[in-house]
């Protein structure tokens, strides 16, 4: 049944990466980086965008500064990470399916799904669980570009993806 419906068992390892991500992510109150992000985010976004603020790009501070309040509590602000570990569990699983076969995108998933670092990546409100999703983004753009070498005429799409994921 599974080989016939793969994407509702990726939908079954993300609601499992998600019920895992979520268990007691405000146990510990934030930490000395987490409340950092939380300041640099109240920066105005072109000072974001242009000045060096740290090694982490901007992206993961200008979706704080959008979607998460200043009065936001713990859980709240690393609902972005949350959100992003989450959804690197169905990029991970279209990278290996489009590299390998179903059944290994569906090993990606289950491993990315049920990985403690990334669980633990996933529960701070760093940028880590973003710069892996932009990474998995870029390579499945990346993947998805040469695989279709064979065509005449290659997707404009899948190198958008590379771009935008690589610069993200």
């Amino acid at each position: 049944m599974w080989e016939r419906h793969p994407l509702v068992l990726v939908g079954c390892i993300m609601l499992t990466g998600l019920a895992l991500r979520l268990v007691q992510i405000d146990r510990e109150a934030l930490w000395a980086d987490e409340t950092l992000t939380l300041l640099i985010a109240n920066w105005p976004a072109q000072s974001l965008l242009f000045d060096p603020v740290e090694a982490s790009p901007a992206v993961y501070y200008l979706l704080t500064k959008w979607l998460i309040p200043a009065d936001a509590g713990v859980a709240a602000a690393r609902l972005i990470s949350v959100t992003a570990g989450t959804a690197s569990i169905a990029v991970i699983y279209g990278l290996g399916r489009i590299a390998f076969s179903p059944k290994a995108g569906l090993w990606a998933a289950e491993l990315m799904a049920l990985n403690p670092f990334m669980v633990d990546y996933s529960q701070e409100g760093r940028p880590y669980a973003v710069l892996v999703l932009m990474v998995l983004l870029s390579a499945l753009g990346l993947v998805r570009w040469i695989g279709e070498a064979h065509r005449s005429r290659r997707s404009v799409s899948a190198l958008a993806l590379f771009a935008t994921a690589t610069v993200l």
